[in-house]
């Protein structure tokens, strides 16, 4: 059964019509006027497909009537690396509770869904997006998706765009432990800017980490769950052998306090590596526990002060790094 575990529908139909309405009828997005109108229109009815293709128009709603499985050659036919690719702009993307699956991770670097279309909404209806090397990937400028599961993929959810807004989502396992239907990473903020978010969602039973957040500027990771994962709960910053290290800036992480929320990682719970040094991240009002490591884990030099030290206030957790009344203790 298909199912987004963290809300169980929580935003509705209503919701989505209002959001539409609100973030694209002044752009002039026929579909969206037509949203916001009880009286019958051409220019805002749905245009609908059924295989994987790529969607190139200017405020046009598209609607997928039917599941897809694609193989390599379905993919590649497009002319693209992902089964549907979303371009031009003040696009929607309607799902309607249908399943995409791909031809599994080691496949190829294919992607289940591709949007590179500026001012675009995403709308699941509780559908799926599975075996890909990325589930879905938000490239482009002001988008917004919602009520979906990402599963089984390399990386679930994977924004590099600005100004992005995702929410009411599962990216894990049907388990919430590691299963074959275990993403690596269930999301990824990647050299995302301008206050990109992920709200309300579910993040658990990941091979690698839950949440990555890299290079991004102002992201926001907030109200959501991020549990039995096989490297940390939620990771912020890029300290690998070899990498460039450089950070995050004013990353917020906050309000995952459903009991608890953050619990049973391999790795940490919340870990700042060193390259947060000077993100000025803040990390609020977290639930953490029997985590691998530690709860909660900033591995700054600076923690606690300096200038753009990162911020740690309200949590409930057992173990830190550093430990809670140590001279360095900056976690709270």
């Amino acid at each position: 059964m298909k199912r987004n575990r963290i809300t169980r529908k929580s935003l509705s139909i209503a919701l989505f019509v209002f959001a539409v309405g609100s973030a694209l009828a002044a752009s002039g997005a026929a579909w969206a006027k037509s949203a916001k109108t009880n009286h019958t229109t051409k220019a805002g009815d749905p245009t609908p497909f059924s295989t994987c293709r790529v969607l190139n128009g200017v405020n046009v709603l598209y609607s997928l009537t039917s599941n897809i499985t694609a193989s390599v050659g379905n993919i590649t036919g497009t002319g693209t690396s992902a089964c549907i690719t979303v371009k031009g702009s003040h696009n929607g993307l309607l799902l309607n509770s249908h399943t995409i699956t791909g031809p599994g991770t080691g496949a190829g670097a294919y992607t289940g869904i591709n949007i590179i279309a500026d001012h675009t909404m995403l709308e699941g209806f509780n559908a799926t997006v599975q075996a890909f090397r990325t589930g879905i990937h938000g490239g482009a400028d002001h988008t917004t998706g919602d009520d979906f599961n990402v599963e089984a993929n390399g990386t679930g959810l994977l924004l590099t765009g600005n100004d992005q807004r995702w929410f009411n989502f599962f990216a894990g396992s049907l388990t919430e432990t590691a299963s074959p239907s275990s993403n690596g990473t269930g999301v990824s903020l990647n050299n995302c800017g301008s206050s990109c978010s992920v709200v309300n969602f579910d993040a658990s039973g990941n091979t690698l980490d839950g949440v990555d957040v890299v290079k991004s500027a102002d992201a926001v990771v907030e109200l959501f769950i991020a549990a039995n994962n096989g490297g940390d709960g939620v990771h912020l910053g890029y300290s690998e052998e070899g990498e460039d290290c450089v950070g995050n800036s004013d990353a917020r992480v906050a309000n995952a306090f459903f009991g608890p929320a953050v619990s049973g990682n391999v790795g940490d719970g919340v870990f700042l590596d060193t390259s947060e040094s000077a993100a000025h991240d803040q990390v609020t009002t977290v639930h953490a526990t029997r985590n691998g490591r530690y709860d909660l884990h900033d591995a700054t030099t600076n923690c606690g002060s300096g200038p753009a030290f990162n911020l740690w206030y309200n949590n409930v957790f057992t173990t830190s790094l550093p430990v809670r009344n140590a001279a360095t203790a900056c976690i709270d």
